[in-house]
């Protein structure tokens, strides 16, 4: 007979996993918990540095700071009016600092009539202006910098800003060899990249002025030298605007046209031919390449002038224009940006300061105009070469990473002298100065 095993009873297999709305959220919300958690121990380990390198540092700095900022100070020039050494500050430490300001102990020497002097410890605070929401240990060095300069201390602001808190921080490479041209690829890339990120920095950030001007002034980018090249200037304009066709904006190239009457109409040296040089590039617009029909499509040629501003265009980015003898570029820019209106308009190493000529051009009058419309643009990204008057040879530079980073002297550090192999020379841009103002000479 055939039997029949009854059958065993299979245990229900586990239900998979249900993943809900709300178990995502829990998930996200851990996620940037952890996240906050780190920003939150990062912040107390930078602003431990800072309170570490301000004690190490920077006494005779806080020291300063305790006078001009502190109400102990008040008492101390006060107590010093009639006897300058009646009251003073043998010694400032930083207990505590915060994005609101700086907790110090001041210990104070008081001069008596007779015997020796007596001390006595103060706790003092120093509050950051209100003006501006801080937020990073970085915006606290910015403020730090700003109560130096304001005191005259402008060699301390150079050691503020070296403050190793601020991973954004631009620190220019070594041995870029500026004075080797042609530049070697990556230093020509590493400025490209910058100023792409300075300009996109600008375009997108609805509080900064829609009028813009990038400098890239050295020995190879500036018109200014025997030196100069059109075609790193050129590919710096491409790498520009790809950038905007990326971001699926139409952008409008322009070079100024030949200005003057009769004889004297022309060019500047530093823009001849450049417009024919400009649109003969390698786009890589044509049939079968990577950016195929970009010319004519997102990319578009001009000169300067309100006739060539159209409804399409997005963004419009005008090459060194500049004035000449005879003529000022002035009223065709200032047609030109007024019909533009809120639209990225961005001149490219301009200059436009007068060059006075006969028949009243550019002379005393208008001048105030002139410079008001030339002040309205604001300045997005700068780097220049700094020479001895007459010598080739680079012995600083001034930059501004971006419209909101603050403007930085350099000194150029090299071992040149003395040096035999010549595969051993070495460079250095070491910040000597920190200032939210352009240094002026």
């Amino acid at each position: 007979m055939l039997s029949i095993s009854p059958t065993k009873a299979v245990a229900p297999s586990s239900p998979p996993t249900q993943f809900s709305a709300n178990t995502a959220e829990t998930t996200s919300q851990a996620y940037g918990l952890a996240i906050d958690q780190d920003m939150r121990r990062k912040l107390k380990r930078d602003l431990i540095t800072i309170q570490e390198r301000l004690n190490a540092e920077h006494v005779d700095l806080m020291n300063r700071w305790v006078k001009a900022y502190c109400p102990i100070g008040e008492e101390i020039s006060k107590a010093n009016f009639w006897r300058g050494d009646a009251m003073t500050i043998a010694d400032t430490k930083c207990m505590r600092v915060g994005l609101d300001g700086l907790d110090l102990r001041v210990t104070v020497a008081e001069q008596g009539m007779f015997g020796g002097p007596r001390m006595r410890e103060l706790d003092q605070t120093i509050k950051f202006s209100t003006n501006k929401i801080r937020t990073s240990p970085a915006d606290l060095i910015r403020a730090m910098i700003g109560m130096a300069s304001a005191i005259g201390d402008e060699d301390s602001t150079a050691s503020l800003y070296k403050i190793p808190v601020d991973d954004d921080k631009w620190v220019i490479p070594n041995n870029l060899y500026l004075n080797c041209v042609p530049w070697k690829p990556f230093a020509r890339q590493f400025f490209y990249n910058r100023v792409v990120r300075a300009m996109d920095a600008a375009i997108t950030d609805p509080s900064f002025s829609n009028r813009m001007q990038i400098s890239l002034l050295t020995p190879e980018t500036s018109p200014a030298f025997d030196t100069y090249r059109i075609g790193t200037v050129l590919e710096l304009v491409r790498e520009m605007t790809f950038h905007q066709v990326m971001c699926n904006k139409r952008v409008k190239l322009c070079v100024q046209q030949k200005m003057g009457e009769g004889f004297l109409k022309g060019l500047p040296i530093s823009l001849n031919g450049c417009r024919f040089i400009l649109e003969n590039m390698d786009w890589q617009s044509k049939e079968g390449e990577e950016k195929e029909g970009v010319v004519g499509t997102k990319i578009f040629f001009g000169e300067v002038g309100e006739h060539e501003v159209e409804d399409e265009d997005d963004v419009f980015i005008l090459i060194a224009p500049q004035n000449v003898v005879g003529v000022s570029i002035i009223p065709l820019l200032e047609k030109m940006a007024n019909k533009a209106g809120g639209r990225p308009f961005i001149l490219l190493n301009p200059s436009l300061k007068d060059r006075p000529s006969a028949g009243d051009v550019m002379q005393v009058r208008g001048r105030e105009e002139r410079m008001a419309f030339a002040k309205t643009f604001k300045t997005a990204f700068a780097f220049e070469t700094l020479h001895e008057k007459g010598l080739f040879k680079i012995n600083g530079a001034v930059g501004k990473a971006a419209h909101d980073q603050p403007w930085i002297r350099y000194v150029l550090v090299d071992n040149q002298a003395g040096l035999e192999n010549v595969n051993e020379r070495k460079e250095i841009y070491e910040p000597v100065q920190v200032t939210e103002r352009e240094p002026i000479d």
